[in-house]
């Protein structure tokens, strides 16, 4: 085939023998071969490479997959057919990060790299780009991340619709990840928006609106997201976060009051997890366990059965870290429910128990906590302050709205128990249930006065 000029079509653009060679040249220079050495390699001559690679001599076939070999770029797409594979692999490098198969994520990485030494195909170049970020992102964080996302931006309002969807989707994960709810949901939305155009319905984009909803504290709005999570489920969509998707269901139906739904989804998760973790028995599946059992006293202490709810907080135990914040959570939420079963006696040790964790891991918010219920298992005028006036807006701050509602209910009642006299107290923690309530089941934004407890 010796004598045979190549042109391999580049998404518009033609490349000839002079481009090829000068591209040929930068690649083997980078990796600091000789052209000796890249004779030996590719059992080509000297003369020939050098020939080729001055664009004086047109590249067969079978001496341009000698070459590539050598350079190791056999992934580079120069014919369109390579391409077309090319893209395919591509969207496998997408799918295997989404599915959490960092491994052969990494390993695709590597070899897809190779389109940086075509920047004029901006289609493949811009989609590595974006699906690479988001495999930074996803296996070493946000800060990680952030160059690739910077240098992203600047060339964002030149993609079509395609890339516009991955970047949204990829944007939207970064200020989720970074805490940053009301830009997530921005960029969440935006790629529901441009999927409905040509990649029909995405579980995990569901699944991240749905969580970024959570951030904001609306809750029905979350529950949307995750039902047609779940009606994909039952189609026969399959997803790694099954168990997540059924969890999270569970705990937006408790807030929501639906405790039959919650029940149901809950027993869903914790099916699966005991199935994962008889398959696999890592540290992962089996605090998965604890979660759900830990959900499932939730259940249970918003049902009023606090005995019920006590047992299934204490089966959860076992399968937790008693370093990590779940164990906190159980702590909290077992003194939490002996104070609704008015037995103050025994929430005094998980206090206890609550206050030095949170003071040896330095957790504001878990002090905070433990503190307000050390006010609250005793109420008076003083701890009353306290709650008003420091509890309820620091939850309202770190978007704690449905545990503002434990203790604006009991402040309530205290207030009423109170007499005439306190009145108005009485009527502005019913307002600001109300007003949470509302958040919860139908997005109203709730603006908090600093000055509401004067």
């Amino acid at each position: 085939m010796r004598g045979v000029i190549i042109k391999a079509k580049l998404y518009g653009v033609l490349l000839d023998d002079i481009q090829l060679g000068a591209m040929l040249r930068t690649i083997r220079k980078s990796k600091k071969l000789s052209l000796e050495k890249f004779a030996t390699l590719t059992h080509i001559s000297r003369n020939i490479l050098g020939a080729i690679e001055c664009g004086e001599m047109p590249c067969s076939p079978e001496q341009l997959f000698s070459i590539k070999r050598a350079l190791g770029i056999e992934f580079l797409p120069l014919f369109e057919h390579e391409r077309s594979n090319f893209m395919d692999f591509l969207f496998n490098f997408n799918n295997e990060i989404q599915e959490g198969n960092f491994k052969t994520a990494e390993d695709l990485s590597a070899k897809l790299s190779v389109i940086k030494y075509l920047p004029d195909d901006k289609e493949l170049s811009t989609l590595f780009s974006i699906f690479n970020c988001r495999f930074v992102l996803s296996t070493s964080g946000v800060e990680a991340a952030k160059k690739l996302l910077d240098d992203l931006d600047k060339s964002c309002e030149s993609f079509d619709s395609l890339q516009r969807y991955h970047y949204s989707y990829v944007k939207g994960t970064y200020n989720l990840i970074d805490r940053n709810s009301d830009e997530a949901l921005n960029f969440y939305l935006e790629a529901y928006g441009l999927s409905k155009r040509f990649s029909g319905k995405n579980i995990n984009l569901y699944y991240n609106i749905s969580s970024s909803y959570i951030g904001k504290s609306n809750i029905a709005r979350s529950t949307t997201f995750l039902e047609e999570a779940y009606d994909l489920i039952l189609s026969g969509h399959t997803t790694n976060l099954e168990i997540y998707i059924y969890n999270q269901l569970g705990i937006n139906y408790i807030k929501l009051g639906v405790l039959q739904r919650a029940k149901k989804m809950l027993l869903k998760a914790l099916k699966l997890a005991r199935k994962n973790y008889d398959a696999v028995r890592n540290d992962k599946n089996k605090e998965i366990i604890g979660m759900i059992l830990y959900n499932f006293g939730l259940l249970f202490r918003k049902a009023k059965n606090g005995f019920k709810a006590l047992d299934l907080f204490d089966m959860s135990i076992p399968y937790i870290d008693k370093r990590s914040t779940l164990y906190l959570d159980v702590v909290y939420q077992k003194a939490q429910t002996r104070i609704d079963m008015d037995d103050k006696v025994s929430c005094i040790e998980l206090i206890n128990e609550g206050l030095q964790l949170s003071k040896e891991r330095e957790d504001e918010t878990y002090t905070i906590l433990f503190k307000s219920l050390d006010s609250f298992k005793h109420l008076n005028d003083d701890t009353a302050k306290y709650l008003s006036e420091k509890t309820l807006p620091y939850l309202f701050k770190i978007n704690y709205e449905f545990t503002v509602l434990d203790f604006t209910g009991a402040l309530r009642r205290y207030y009423i128990r109170r007499g005439s006299g306190f009145k108005d107290k009485a009527n502005q923690m019913l307002n600001i249930m109300h007003m949470v309530q509302s958040k919860i089941h139908d997005g109203s934004v709730i603006e908090w006065e600093n000055d509401s407890f004067d």
